[in-house]
């Protein structure tokens, strides 16, 4: 059976659009970019699935913080995955710096949309 995607500028496009969506925490711009039935990290381990469970999960977070995350390099890979390398910048309401790391997000597109997020390689930079 064969499989096609898009092509990979329109995956990194894609992708962009969706970091700048959740740097300016526009979740219904960012919910327009993923699948009706996302998966997604929770960031403690665990899985969320669908919209509804992500719009709940970044409305909650963005109330505590400020997350910015700069997406600093793409990477094509053999299983039809996009690697992007993160640079994490997370501040409290007030402005100060809570913590900076380095991360890879993997993620999957199917039709247009995001349809899961994996994160591997949490490297802090600092506390």
């Amino acid at each position: 059976m064969t499989t096609t995607r898009e092509p990979a500028i329109e995956r990194r496009e894609l992708l962009l659009r969706a970091y700048l969506a959740y740097n300016a925490q526009d979740a219904g711009r960012l919910l327009t970019l993923v699948t009706d039935d996302v998966d997604w990290p929770d960031g403690a381990g665990g899985r969320m699935h669908g919209r509804l469970a992500l719009a709940a999960y970044w409305t909650e977070q963005w109330s505590r913080v400020r997350t910015h995350d700069h997406p600093v390099a793409f990477q094509e890979l053999d299983d039809g995955r996009v690697a992007v390398d993160v640079e994490q910048v997370v501040r409290s309401l007030d402005g100060v710096t809570v913590s900076t790391g380095a991360f890879l997000h993997l993620h999957r597109v199917e039709a247009g949309r995001i349809a899961r997020m994996d994160i591997q390689g949490a490297a802090p930079v600092r506390p």
